[in-house]
């Protein structure tokens, strides 16, 4: 009972941000609409992080959190919310995200699982973010909630996967984490810094910051980067999770020139809790001995073109529990578009 109750509020929540954000995207008058794909099949492999798709929307810049043209249910949320919102600062932006990300152990083949292999876990969660900038500096705050197990459908999405692309199914879905609710406060800051003589060339991002919940509790630090023309005015390009969605407000409406740059960033993080290793908090689960440090790499190159924005780009992880038999890699396909009401 106190699980199947737990399932229903944790699914409440996801349904009620997936609410607010379609009632957002009817009323906000500019929205930046994003996707985001990641995938180890990018890179060759097939484990670990395995999957995770992510999409959402960031509001038009504003100068307070409180701004009339949101749409009712974002002013109710953000009211909710205040506690997490910088303050300060007259350029400001709310992020919505839904997402599910997968995790299965180095061998799929067996249906009881290697008990120093990574757990199977499924990830369904939303989640906002309050990122307020001035010129050369962003803080970001997010919430995230979900749930992991069962009815987080990761063994579903990766069958019907699976099944597409003529992959073998993977066989020890019975043994993953079971149903527990989870939550996520996750704070980054940002400093820019342009190299001369003109930013429009080259960049260097550092961010530090970290998380506290039953989801996830780090710290991390690290930079970013980024080489190219026409490089947009925000706070690094690089999608790595313990980011967050830390989408930089935009300035004088933003820019549409066409334009192309590389970036490479590295996180550092010291670990204190992962479920997705550690396995759930109140019940007996599969669970594996936790590296405290962890570092990744992340590289690639990003396009603005006719009011597109696409990413393409590649993460390298340590090792994150002690059995593992090496690191992680995975591609990320990211896309985003500014929508403007008529």
């Amino acid at each position: 009972m106190k699980g199947r109750t737990a399932r229903r509020c944790a699914t409440g929540l996801i349904v009620a941000i997936a609410l607010i954000i379609g009632n957002a995207a009817q009323a906000d008058e500019t929205i930046n609409v994003f996707a985001r794909i990641d995938n180890d099949l990018f890179t060759g492999t097939d484990r670990e992080y395995t999957s995770g798709v992510e999409a959402g929307f960031t509001t038009a810049t504003v100068d307070s959190f409180d701004h009339a043209g949101f749409a009712p249910g974002l002013r109710r949320a953000n009211r909710a919310l205040r506690w997490l919102q910088p303050k300060g600062f007259e350029e400001n932006n709310v992020t919505w995200t839904i997402g599910q990300l997968m995790f299965t152990p180095e061998n799929g083949h067996l249906e009881d699982p290697d008990p120093r292999d990574r757990p199977y876990a499924g990830l369904l969660f939303a989640g906002v973010t309050y990122n307020s900038r001035d010129s050369h500096s962003l803080r970001s705050t997010s919430l995230d909630v979900g749930i992991v197990g069962p009815s987080a459908l990761a063994r579903q999405t990766q069958n019907l996967v699976h099944r597409v692309v003529g992959a073998d199914r993977f066989l020890g879905w019975d043994h993953q984490l079971n149903d527990e609710p989870v939550f996520r406060i996750l704070h980054e800051r940002f400093r820019r810094w342009d190299i001369r003589p003109s930013r429009r060339f080259s960049d260097v991002t550092v961010h530090y910051g970290g998380s506290i919940g039953n989801l996830s509790t780090f710290a991390n630090a690290g930079a970013e980067v980024r080489i190219g023309r026409h490089l947009p005015d925000n706070f690094g390009t690089a999608t790595t999770l313990s980011y967050g969605q830390n989408t930089a407000p935009t300035r004088g409406g933003g820019s549409n020139r066409q334009s192309i740059h590389g970036f490479l960033a590295i996180d550092t993080l010291a670990v204190l809790h992962d479920i997705t290793l550690d396995g759930n908090t109140w019940r007996d689960s599969p669970k594996v001995d936790r590296e405290t440090y962890v570092a990744e790499l992340a590289l690639g190159v990003a396009f603005y073109w006719r009011g597109w924005q696409t990413t393409v780009g590649a993460t390298y992880r340590t090792k994150e529990y002690e059995t593992q038999l090496g690191g992680t890699r995975f591609g990320t396909l990211t896309f985003r578009r500014a929508l403007t009401r008529s």
